[in-house]
């Protein structure tokens, strides 16, 4: 996406509304912006003579109001009609256009709760998992019915952000109620997982010992640790920890704290990646 934009057209009286995302736009910056960052909220309720008319008498831009009552004439698809707004506001460079085109075709057939779902997926992979969490609680208000299929993937998928946000008390009930809702032991392992890392060794072994039935997912669980941490040996990130010990036994705390900051954001973006294999 562009950095600097040349504003085009002018900027509305009245807003045009975005039922979807719940939003207004008073510039056609702001609905292209809107469009871009909200891909899976993008729906057919966009194709409307409002739009076209809005876009004409409050923003000014005729010419592109015309071609858009044109479009919606001949019976266009939905990319195409968002595809002249963006390209008349020049507001994506090629690869960006290319890879909302994808989005959007991708959308064709969803349902509005797998459109939304697919809306909060698209927040989690871009690492903003509180804005994700949020997308997918509503999507989990919204189901219409508790035996439906998509509650588990909802589950599942707050656990992993909550467990990217390392809140793995939070993580480990939404794993559990994904895991008694499928009976996949891979949920299992990674409920256990939570709880192992927010109890003491004590009473993690405890809590195995109540839950017997637990035992083959725990001891799967802990040669895949055991795995990882023999994998951990000799990596560029056993490196940066033995640097950041020396900073910190030298009293460096300036290059202790870049150090650690540039670590933690590494490994953030791969920790999910790590735990669930």
């Amino acid at each position: 996406m562009r950095n600097l934009l040349l504003c085009t057209g002018e900027e509305a009286r009245s807003p045009y509304y975005l039922k979807s995302m719940d939003a207004n736009a008073f510039r056609i910056e702001e609905f292209c912006y809107l469009v871009a960052h909200n891909p899976y909220l993008v729906t057919d309720e966009l194709m409307d003579p409002e739009l076209a008319h809005w876009i004409g008498n409050e923003c000014g831009l005729k010419d592109l109001s015309n071609e858009l009552y044109k479009l919606l004439d001949r019976g266009c698809t939905l990319r195409v009609f968002i595809d002249a707004i963006l390209d008349y506001v020049n507001y994506l460079d090629r690869n960006d256009a290319e890879a909302l085109d994808e989005i959007l075709y991708r959308n064709e057939g969803l349902n509005e709760y797998e459109r939304a779902l697919s809306q909060a997926d698209y927040l989690f992979s871009l690492n903003r998992l509180e804005s994700a969490i949020g997308e997918y609680e509503d999507v989990l208000l919204s189901l219409p019915g508790p035996e439906d299929p998509l509650r588990i993937r909802i589950f599942a998928s707050m656990a992993e952000a909550y467990m990217g946000l390392f809140m793995f008390d939070v993580a480990s009930r939404y794993f559990r109620r994904a895991y008694e809702a499928s009976g996949e032991e891979d949920l299992l392992m990674r409920y256990l997982f939570c709880r192992r890392m927010q109890m003491e060794e004590d009473d993690y072994i405890r809590f195995l010992s109540e839950h017997r039935d637990y035992a083959e997912a725990a001891k799967r669980l802990e040669e895949r640790l055991s795995s990882m941490k023999s994998g951990f040996e000799g990596t560029n990130e056993r490196i940066r920890l033995e640097a950041l010990k020396i900073f910190r036994e030298e009293g460096n705390e300036a290059a202790s704290e870049k150090e650690l900051d540039s670590m933690i954001g590494d490994l953030k973006n791969e920790y999910l990646t790590m735990v669930t294999g």
